[in-house]
Formats: C-alpha cells, structure tokens, sequence
C-alpha cells in the first residue's frame, strides 16, 4: 500500500563475548618467586607482575597471593595463562610492551605453559610443541620414538622438560614440551 511503512526492526543486542583460554597449575617450590615464574614459564621475568596481578584477581587465589607483600608457599598453586592474556589485562604493568594488533601477542608463547599445538606458520621460528601425555603415562624414549621417529631423541625431551626425571614414566595429563619437528596427533589436546 503507498504510504504504507514497515514496522521498525527493533535492534538484536550483540552476543556476550566469552574470552576461553587454558592455563597450566604451577605448584611453588623453595625459593619460587613471581620472577623466577616468569622467567620459568615465560622465558623473561618481565610478566612477573602480571602474573602476580593475574593471580590475585584468580578466583582460586590463595591469602598468601592476595597480601602486600604476596607470599608464596611451597605446594601452594600459581595459575599460568597464556601471554596473551597476561598482555590484554595487564598490559599497563608489562615493561616495553610494544602495542600488537588486536589479537595477538608480542612474545613468545609460555615454555610449559599453555600455548597452540598448532605447527608455526611460514617464516615464523619453531619453538617447542606441547603435548599433553595420555593414557596411564608413558617413557620418554617411548614418546621421542612415536613423536621423533627415533628412540634415542628423548634427551631432547628431557633437556625441554628438566622437572621430569626421565627413568620414570610421565604421568597421564601431564603437558610436556617437544621439539619442534615432533609430530603430534590432531587430538592431541595442548
């Protein structure tokens, strides 16, 4: 009909947005420091303060983080995220933090800590892979062999992985680092 108009469309409120991450458990040894986690995981200690921040907002943060002071106990956790995170929320406390376009990260991904399983993409250095062990656990000369193709490469393994004694089996559920020609099933979860 002329001069007829249709009903105003009333406007679809965005989705909320859900930020999913994974973030590894770190229980404190003697002498841990937010630093020496930095630098553990992270590979500099220029995230220590993030990573004390990240962990007192953590809703399983224990007192001894949430002090001034924070206090580390040894067997008490410490939650690593991946950088990315650390530099979206806390990027302000970063020392030379240099802005990276939106979704990305300007350091390296965590040694140990949660990262993409992913094979890195043309012209970017290989790092380390994660993998996650399955099963009831399992030799590092037996996941060198499956992973490398060789058997007598678990030193490697061993050498990315100094927590693990390597004459014992690595438990199931443990995320180990491998090198960077390792082959990994797809279903592998990181």
């Amino acid at each position: 009909m002329p001069g007829t108009r249709a009903p105003a469309r009333t406007p679809i409120p965005a989705a909320p947005q859900v930020e999913s991450f994974d973030e590894e458990e770190y229980r404190v040894k003697p002498g841990d420091t937010f630093e020496s986690i930095s630098t553990q995981f992270y590979r500099t200690n220029k995230y220590a303060q993030a990573l004390l921040l990240f962990n007192r907002n953590h809703p399983l943060a224990g007192i001894g983080v949430r002090q001034e002071p924070p206090t580390l106990q040894p067997g008490q956790p410490v939650y690593i995220p991946p950088t990315r995170i650390l530099e979206k929320r806390y990027g302000s406390v970063i020392p030379d933090l240099a802005p990276s376009p939106a979704g990305t990260s300007s350091a390296a991904p965590p040694l140990g800590g949660p990262s993409s399983n992913a094979a890195p993409a043309a012209g970017e250095a290989a790092g380390p892979r994660r993998y996650r062990v399955p099963g009831n656990g399992e030799m590092m000369w037996t996941l060198a062999q499956r992973t490398l193709n060789n058997g007598s490469r678990w030193p490697e393994i061993s050498r990315l992985n100094p927590g693990l004694p390597p004459e014992l089996p690595i438990p199931a559920g443990t995320v180990v680092l491998l090198p960077a020609d390792a082959r990994i099933e797809p279903t592998n979860p990181p």
